[in-house]
């Protein structure tokens, strides 16, 4: 009779230890691939950092990805759950514009931090804006990325339509390849500061490299798309080049609408906690503040995410 009650209890204590909430280790957490971004871009880092902290409550991978829009599409049919994008494309992904062919409703957990369009030209260049650019070969960024968006838009603000040049669509790393062999005289990319693959490309210093000054083409882009569009500076001190005025565009973290709230909340929470790794991953981590990442305009924030800035507020 002992023995019986010995093993029952024994079993009983094994199915406890089965039961959600024993240890962590042991409760079974759903997958949410994370679309993060090109390797050598910020988001990179930034969502390896992020998976890190989020694998406490979900099997989180990141993804590399061509960027902004490629995330986007990931996000519409499933292969993510979580994403980075500039808001330029979240807009287009939900109003069905551009390269989306349907509207798909987002939601906003964080306002990050500000990309800031590269043009990046040989230092002996002659070239001293877009209409330089004229009958060039030139770098618009890999398809599907958040860069070949903004250039496409930022030439046509000058006036140069995509039959004006020799166009290549390749992503950061073959773009700089292309720009050290010869093959294109510029390439465009949009990241935060430094981006690391660019600062590796200046810190090398067998191909001395310059940037354009891009701010002429903010008020023709803003008259055009709007405010997701902002002025934007490359200081001296992110490559050690020229300071030179630029287009910034605000980064957002965004889900599916479908998400639950209480999965958004926790989530939001988790960047939070995370911060301090981001802040390592990459200086643009640092940016990361419960004030100013509730400015998600034009994606709204999810309701999951709004309780968790409410309770800040209170805190």
């Amino acid at each position: 009779m002992k023995r019986r009650r010995l093993l029952g209890g024994l079993v009983a204590a094994g199915a406890a230890a089965l039961l959600p909430g024993c240890t962590e280790e042991e409760v079974p957490r759903p997958p949410l691939p994370l679309s993060a971004g090109e390797d050598g871009g910020v988001y990179w880092p930034l969502g390896r950092a992020l998976s890190v902290t989020l694998r406490t409550r979900w099997r989180s991978d990141p993804l590399v990805t061509s960027g902004s829009a490629d995330n986007q599409e990931r996000l519409r049919d499933g292969r993510a759950r979580l994403a980075f994008s500039t808001v330029d494309v979240a807009d287009e992904a939900q109003s069905g514009r551009g390269p989306f062919d349907a509207k798909y409703p987002l939601r906003a957990l964080a306002g990050l931090y500000s990309d800031y369009v590269h043009l990046v030209v040989r230092a002996e260049s002659q070239m001293k804006d877009l209409d330089g650019l004229a009958g060039r070969p030139v770098s618009t960024g890999a398809p599907g990325s958040g860069t070949e968006i903004v250039a496409t838009r930022m030439l046509a603000a000058a006036g140069i339509t995509l039959r004006g040049f020799e166009r290549h669509r390749l992503d950061l790393h073959d773009s700089i390849a292309a720009l050290r062999a010869g093959v294109v005289d510029a390439f465009f990319f949009s990241g935060g500061l430094p981006t690391p693959a660019i600062a590796k490309f200046v810190t090398d210093g067998d191909s001395p490299v310059r940037l354009l000054d891009l701010g002429q083409y903010l008020d023709t882009m803003r008259s055009q798309y709007g405010e997701v569009y902002a002025s934007g500076w490359i200081p001296t001190n992110a490559y050690g080049l020229s300071s030179v005025t630029t287009v910034s565009i605000p980064n957002i973290l965004a889900v599916p609408h479908t998400i639950g709230a209480e999965s958004a909340y926790q989530l939001t929470r988790l960047l939070f906690v995370a911060k301090p790794r981001l802040a390592r991953a990459h200086p643009e981590g640092r940016q990361l503040d419960p004030r100013s990442a509730i400015d998600t305009y034009p994606v709204p924030l999810h309701p999951g995410a709004e309780r968790y800035y409410r309770e800040q507020k209170r805190a």
